[in-house]
């Protein structure tokens, strides 16, 4: 270690240092100083560290000075306890602790330190590489602490435009399949969810209907009372649905003032009767321009639905018969195509669904 460097750094802690170069000198201070504490390299000049420390011992008036080694770290395995006297460690020191040095003699030493100067020629050389390697270590720890922090701040923002990105993408898919008047799920949704639970329903052999509502005589609530009007009570009738039907049943608008809802696990009575109390439901709702009824078309999956387009067909052509049977009716693809066989007619079933809501469906007659 430095011999400039520890006696800065006693000098620092409030000590008065004196060095001597080698041990001669070193006795020769101490006889006049009388130090508190002698701190002596391990090799000096003209002695090495233990002949240095047996001559202080010979002299009675110095013999109880206490002392210590401060050896190079390259003769660290050397290190053996000789401290002697009181309010110093029991152990010599390396000279990469300087500040333990100071720790251990801080409390109790105010006189003067004599500093033995070792007599490595390169010791001075020494001190200052490894002055110059702790300084480089601090600097190397305190980028890389930089560095952590700013990769902290970069993750923490990677995760927050992630979720926003997230958010936002939720959010397109949410308008992209919804209905902005009604908040209802829209065709584009419906479309997609229909495939799902009819294929579903063909491998597990499921129960599935499907209703389409129509409004009866919208128009005329436009043309009376002006859109607005018109979009209040679709936005009604979507209320009144989503509180009649099921958590696990799909509501969507169909277009204009068409409606749908997809029943999983709803046989044939089942989706008549909840058809039934929404359509009794809308006919004691008080309405702001007169009563508001709607026709339903009901369908349900059989072993020869062959498409889910087959059965938006017959849905439709059920609510066509049940506007024919004056309106503010529920209807079954099942009871129409009985009545019609009875009566001489045929229900002509199309299953040319286009992806969006058809404008009319038919009822072509055919005489047997």
């Amino acid at each position: 270690m430095q011999h400039e460097y520890l006696s800065t750094l006693l000098r620092h802690g409030g000590h008065d240092v004196h060095t001597a170069t080698g041990g001669s000198g070193a006795l020769a201070l101490i006889h006049a100083l009388r130090p508190d504490l002698v701190i002596a390299g391990s090799h000096l000049i003209d002695m090495d560290g233990d002949d240095f420390r047996q001559r202080v011992r010979e002299h009675p008036e110095i013999a109880q000075t206490p002392f210590t080694y401060c050896f190079d770290e390259y003769n660290a395995n050397e290190l053996r306890s000789v401290t002697t006297g009181i309010g110093v460690s029991d152990r010599p020191f390396t000279s990469a602790e300087p500040h333990e040095i100071l720790g251990f003699i801080q409390s109790g030493i105010d006189l003067p330190i004599a500093v033995a100067q070792p007599s490595y020629p390169d010791a001075s050389a020494l001190c200052d590489e490894r002055v110059a390697n702790r300084k480089l270590e601090d600097k190397v720890q305190r980028l890389e602490q930089e560095l952590a922090e700013q990769t902290q701040g970069l993750e923490a923002c990677i995760a927050e435009r992630t979720a926003a990105l997230l958010e936002a993408n939720a959010q397109l898919e949410a308008l992209a399949s919804t209905d902005g008047l009604t908040g209802l799920k829209n065709f584009r949704a419906f479309q997609e969810r229909l495939e799902v639970e009819f294929q579903r329903s063909k491998r597990y052999g499921a129960a599935f209907s499907l209703t389409i509502i129509d409004i009866d005589d919208f128009k005329h609530i436009n043309d009376m009372f002006g859109h607005p009007a018109g979009d209040r009570e679709l936005r009604t009738i979507a209320r009144l649905l989503l509180e009649k039907t099921r958590s696990s049943d799909f509501v969507a608008r169909y277009g204009g003032d068409e409606f749908l809802i997809i029943a999983p696990e709803t046989c044939r009575n089942g989706a008549v009767n909840m058809a039934e109390r929404f359509r009794d439901a809308m006919e004691t709702q008080p309405w702001a321009h007169g009563a508001v009824t709607a026709c339903f078309g009901v369908s349900t999956l059989t072993a020869a639905t062959g498409h889910q387009r087959q059965l938006l067909a017959e849905a439709d052509e059920a609510m066509y018969a049940s506007k024919l049977n004056g309106r503010n009716h529920v209807a079954h693809y099942d009871d129409c195509r009985k009545e019609s066989v009875a009566s001489g007619y045929h229900l002509q079933v199309s299953v040319e669904v286009k992806s969006s809501p058809p404008e009319t469906t038919s009822i072509s007659p055919e005489v047997k």
